[in-house]
């Protein structure tokens, strides 16, 4: 294999393509550790060391590092590790080596994420924002078919304190405009129309009974 391109990267990396193609990021100084230079010829048992060695260790430890500070979707992890320039390759090593320890499990992560939203966002919201994480439509809809009764009073309880927060503690109010100002917010909210209506129902009735 030939060195033909040596391009910056970050202050302290470079990336090195081989044959005309992208091959992986390096130090600059495993640039001169190895011999590696424009027009440079690179051996197998070299290229075996770095990429069987050095890379898919750097890369592992890159993958548990992420996950110590905050846990990852298998598709927000593989997102992060692009982000550093590892070939797919690599990032297929990390990801199933991280897999292996248990270190990610989109569904536990799935079902974590749900409650963590609950009560704060209504279900319709959630879901969103579990798409934008990267869990899948299958394995969202298992875990939120799991949780729905628990979400769905979430979604009520959450839909009284914006109905009081918006409205100054006042309730529904009952001039039109006002009210449909409160449901364009509510829905702007994510929920929908039939459930604001519940809610607007609940609110005025339990202020019938006071």
């Amino acid at each position: 294999m030939t060195v033909t391109r040596i391009e910056p990267y970050h202050a302290k990396q470079v990336k090195v393509y081989l044959d005309g193609e992208f091959a992986f990021v390096l130090y600059k100084g495993e640039l001169s550790r190895y011999h590696i230079a424009d027009g440079a010829e690179i051996d197998s048992a070299t290229y075996r060391m770095l990429t069987e060695e050095i890379l898919v260790k750097r890369v592992r430890l890159r993958a548990m590092n992420l996950l110590t500070k905050r846990p990852y979707t298998e598709q927000g992890l593989r997102k992060k590790l692009r982000e550093g320039m590892y070939p797919k390759w690599l990032e297929d090593n990390a990801v199933e080596y991280v897999k292996s320890y248990g270190y990610i499990n989109d569904e536990t992560y799935a079902m974590d994420y749900a409650m963590s939203m609950s009560g704060r966002y209504s279900l319709r919201m959630i879901r969103q924002k579990m798409r934008e994480k990267g869990i899948s439509e299958e394995m969202m809809e298992s875990c939120l078919a799991d949780m729905e009764e628990e979400l769905l009073k979430g979604d009520e309880e959450l839909l009284h304190t914006l109905i009081m927060k918006k409205t100054a503690g006042k309730g529904v109010p009952d001039d039109p405009s006002s009210r449909a100002k409160l449901m364009r917010f509510l829905a702007g909210k994510g929920f929908s129309s039939d459930m604001i209506q519940r809610a607007i129902r609940s609110e005025k009735q339990a202020e019938s009974e006071t």
